[in-house]
């Protein structure tokens, strides 16, 4: 079994800590059943993730999410992974989307997620397969 671990560091949404562990299992175990080591999850602000994005990828500006793996540092063969999602970079892009601030950041957390579990979308084919994943997580 994995562990998952809520971090609030922003004041923009309310969190659902159950409903994000619940929706962070549902992906583990279609994607990976049995899978166990420990996932922490954390939800920040703009000034935060932009600070996270500079110091780990060298990019000056806020995003909606980051995905890091530590499998290979702590243990081969346990599963050890962080994501860090912008509240407010989902907020905004609920409105630029018309879509609602929970739809956003479950959006964001099952793409870091998918990333953590080697998804990518640097060619068309892999966007596709990896946009319909999100969908079909975000949306059951």
């Amino acid at each position: 079994m994995i562990k998952i671990a809520v971090i609030n560091l922003q004041k923009k949404a309310l969190v659902d800590q159950q409903k994000i562990k619940k929706l962070i299992r549902k992906v583990l175990n279609k994607e990976r059943p049995g899978i166990e080591g420990e996932i922490t999850l954390s939800l920040v602000s703009d000034p935060l993730i932009r600070k996270l994005n500079m110091l780990y990828l060298k990019k000056n500006l806020p995003t909606d999410v980051l995905a890091f793996n530590s499998t290979e540092r702590f243990n081969k063969n346990k599963f050890y992974a962080d994501i860090i999602v912008s509240s407010d970079t989902a907020a905004f892009n609920a409105k630029v989307f018309r879509s609602s601030l929970p739809y956003e950041l479950n959006l964001y957390i099952v793409h870091g997620l998918l990333h953590l579990l080697g998804y990518n979308h640097n060619c068309a084919k892999r966007r596709k397969v990896m946009l319909k994943k999100e969908l079909e997580y975000v949306h059951t």
